[in-house]
């Protein structure tokens, strides 16, 4: 993802996109998510396609589109995208716009309608997505029981590739504070119960925030560290590095820091403000507009 593709290659990309998908009759909308494409490949695109929508995160090259989405951007939001889009582009930037499936808007709302209710024990998630992130898994699990927390368990969700589910079942068969799984469409269930999410910088940020669920995040890619320094100041997460610095000593002083403060409500409630789990509808509704109609984008 860090690497650039070159004018030439997007113009044989859009020419080749173009030529499989037809421009007859022009579609309403092309939507497109890829690092390496920019203003070159979205201008060649534009004869196939009435509009044109960009997801985007790293602010870092020039676009041709009517409306962008960043769910990352926090604090100076237009500000990020002005240099980079042209005038008439409508901008949807911020958490509120998290494309986040329709059942987190239920969840969202038994979870705060039972949040001041103490559960016997707490859970802490564990979840680094699709990859195969063996030594990290490691690191969790041994640090979790170094750290003898009191009425914790520990949920260990593997990636749907992983090698290592019947590894790590046989390693914790006799500990009953300790669950596997293998990776699952969503993680929507498991996020509703959770006290503590460990796992990578990614789309679970926002649907773990819609339910206030705050994170312990190793950044697990050179383009996530951007988002992770700029979450982590905002209070987002508490990114305590990447996957190649973390270590079993970090994660154990993180879960015995955790447990003995526990998360504040203030914690919670500023990660449910940032997500109420409607940016869905909200992109829907952009997408619906019609380029002549006057409705704007507005938090």
């Amino acid at each position: 993802p860090e690497v650039k593709w070159t004018p030439h290659d997007q113009e044989i990309d859009a020419s080749a996109l173009t030529k499989a998908l037809g421009s007859s009759p022009l579609y309403d909308w092309l939507i497109v998510d890829h690092y390496g494409l920019n203003i070159f490949w979205e201008r060649a695109v534009r004869v196939i396609t009435k509009r044109l929508m960009v997801i985007d995160d790293l602010a870092n090259r020039e676009h041709d589109c009517d409306l962008l989405l960043d769910q990352g951007c926090l604090g100076d939001n237009e500000q990020r995208y002005a240099p980079l889009v042209t005038n008439n582009c409508r901008l949807a930037l911020g958490p509120g716009y998290a494309l986040l499936s329709q059942e987190y808007i239920s969840l969202r709302r038994e979870r705060l309608r039972h949040s001041g209710s103490v559960s016997a024990r707490r859970k802490i998630l564990v979840s680094f997505g699709g990859t195969d992130q063996k030594a990290l898994y490691e690191f969790v699990i041994q640090a979790f029981r170094s750290a003898n927390l009191k009425n914790v368990d520990l949920q260990v969700v593997l990636g749907g590739s992983s090698h290592h589910v019947e590894f790590f079942r046989s390693q914790t068969e006799f500990d009953e504070s300790i669950q596997i799984f293998r990776q699952t469409t969503t993680l929507a269930e498991l996020f509703a119960t959770t006290s503590l999410f460990i796992g990578g910088i990614g789309h679970t940020t926002w649907e773990r925030c819609c339910l206030g669920v705050p994170a312990l995040g190793i950044s697990l890619a050179q383009n996530q560290e951007q988002l992770a320094g700029r979450l982590d100041r905002y209070g987002v997460l508490n990114w305590i590095g990447t996957k190649e610095t973390v270590t079993y000593g970090i994660l154990h002083q993180q879960l015995r820091l955790f447990f003995a403060t526990g998360s504040l409500d203030a914690e919670r409630q500023f990660l449910y403000g940032l997500v109420d789990g409607r940016g869905t509808p909200r992109i829907l509704t952009a997408l619906s507009a019609e380029r002549s109609s006057q409705v704007e984008i507005r938090p």
